[in-house]
């Protein structure tokens, strides 16, 4: 699936190529699926964007002091969260309307037991949590934008959605203004 993906993203970038906006600048704000959230920049044909991770650990770190197995009654959630990811996009558009965009890039992962100590014994508020997985991870993946408004008027500026996927934000949907 993965080589399916990168296969297709770069196909349609070479692809791209053929038919070219100049000096069309993009931006989107997304929300994937994998608990991120995100914003992607691109001026012309070269792009960059962040990720963002909403969910992480809660309360006290005790990832140095005890591991997740030392009190498993307290565990009431596994989060395997994204930290931020550093994209870069090279893409452009296939007809007037839709941009398609490959996507590489470097991000961060962490995976955290989250706990809840009843008798307050390891922290005052109960909660505590142990990191036992980090690491940092490759990105790639496909952007698609499509202008839903076309630009026109005293701004020029265009909307549309983003619609995406990578290894990273997972499937991510947003709104995208085309400057």
């Amino acid at each position: 699936m993965k080589k399916v993906l990168l296969s297709l993203a770069i196909i349609a970038t070479l692809g791209a190529q053929a038919q070219s906006k100049p000096n069309s600048t993009v931006i989107s704000m997304y929300y994937g699926t994998s608990g991120i959230i995100g914003t992607n920049a691109s001026l012309g044909k070269f792009g960059f964007g962040i990720s963002i991770g909403i969910k992480g650990p809660i309360g006290e770190d005790y990832s140095n002091t005890i591991g997740p197995n030392a009190f498993k009654e307290d565990i009431y959630e596994i989060v395997e969260a994204r930290n931020v990811g550093i994209k870069l996009m090279y893409g452009d558009y296939i007809n007037p309307k839709m941009k398609i965009s490959g996507v590489i890039g470097y991000g961060g992962y962490s995976k955290y037991y989250n706990a809840y100590d009843r008798r307050q014994i390891l922290s005052p508020s109960g909660y505590y949590y142990t990191s036992v997985e980090s690491k940092n991870i490759l990105i790639y993946g496909i952007n698609i934008n499509y202008n839903i408004i076309k630009p026109s008027g005293f701004l020029g500026t265009g909307m549309g959605v983003e619609v995406g996927y990578n290894n990273y934000d997972n499937l991510h949907l947003g709104i995208s203004l085309d400057l």
